[in-house]
């Protein structure tokens, strides 16, 4: 199949429409509709859940598919981090972080695939992300109780100091997974030599 084609298939049009619903959903809150972002980000969010199933069980498993479910989550989580930076919740550092480990993972997977390797993905990762997604429920219910004022201010921050706490696991979790990553190429590295 040619690129065009590949980009066609459902799984793939689905990480398509979870990549555009990430800024929309943003977009949407920022604007003062966090119910809508929310109902746009939580649709995105679905995609993702079977984007993957639908690739396998209809034979439509495409390179193409992979990078955009990965480029997706990339996209998503970091949105999230930020949003919550913006709304005061996490210090910058968080972002920081984030990116750190994402670009460490991004070049060794780079390099193992270079030298026809892989690190097959982890639980930890897996859950890392799922954490930073869910955190994505939390902040817009949260930020919709502030902006309409549906809750006491309290309980507002309540939801807000859950959320920053499941970003905070997934970035520790991130952390120990990106550590994995550089362990399986430090013993490639080192069987080569």
């Amino acid at each position: 199949m040619s690129l065009k084609q590949d980009f066609k298939t459902v799984p793939n049009l689905l990480s398509i429409i979870r990549i555009i619903s990430t800024y929309v959903a943003i977009f949407m809150l920022w604007r003062g509709y966090p119910f809508t972002g929310l109902f746009i980000g939580t649709v995105g969010g679905l995609t993702d859940l079977f984007d993957g199933i639908i690739a396998r069980k209809t034979g439509q498993i495409t390179k193409i598919g992979g990078l955009l479910d990965q480029l997706g989550d990339l996209l998503f989580e970091s949105t999230i981090i930020i949003f919550a930076i913006w709304v005061g919740i996490l210090p910058v550092l968080f972002i920081y972080i984030y990116l750190f480990r994402e670009f460490v993972v991004l070049s060794v997977r780079s390099f193992l695939a270079l030298e026809g390797k892989t690190v097959p993905s982890r639980l930890l990762g897996k859950s890392k992300t799922s954490f930073i997604q869910y955190a994505f429920f939390i902040l817009f219910i949260a930020e919709a109780f502030r902006i309409h004022e549906i809750l006491p201010a309290r309980h507002t921050e309540a939801w807000l100091f859950i959320a920053a706490t499941a970003i905070g696991i997934g970035l520790v979790q991130s952390l120990i997974s990106g550590a994995w990553y550089i362990s399986g190429l430090s013993r490639l590295y080192n069987t080569k030599s």
